[in-house]
């Protein structure tokens, strides 16, 4: 295990580095999300199956990477992160309509600088993943041009 250790932060790329960054940020973002929104409307709005995909989103990096498979887990990180942001919405949307039906404007909404907080980086660390997946993705391919595939 601390061979595995030692070899995760030799020989690596500064992309390697920036999505263990990602990764540690998602794995605090879900806990940022656990504390917001845990007695938020008595836990009517909290979902405990968003919380785990955004743990394991930078839980599945951090592991799969102690395995050298960097691009598999940037990829699962990117897939997950972006499904989070989405059931997010999709979990907040009935909260903010039933609260404008009351209320004319959106920043008088009880509750709204978390939900954008959350909301916004669970987007800028869905687009970074996935970014880091692609540019990882076509690095193996640059490196594989000149090779026969079969």
């Amino acid at each position: 295990m601390k061979n595995r250790l030692i070899n995760f932060f030799r020989k690596k790329k500064v992309g390697s580095y920036i999505a263990f960054v990602v990764a540690l940020l998602t794995i605090g973002l879900s806990f940022v999300y656990l504390g917001c929104f845990m007695n938020f409307e008595n836990g009517s709005y909290f979902s405990v199956l968003l919380f785990f995909i955004i743990l394991l989103s930078g839980l599945s990096y951090i592991a799969l990477s102690l395995f050298q498979k960097d691009k598999l887990g940037c990829s699962i990180m990117g897939i997950l992160n972006f499904s989070a942001f989405i059931y997010f919405v999709i979990i907040i949307y009935e909260y903010i309509m039933s609260q404008l039906m009351e209320i004319d404007s959106l920043f008088a909404v009880p509750y709204i600088w978390p939900i954008l907080i959350v909301a916004v980086f669970l987007l800028i660390l869905a687009i970074i993943s996935n970014v880091l997946s692609y540019l990882r993705l076509t690095d193996d391919f640059k490196s594989q041009e000149g090779k026969v595939l079969i």
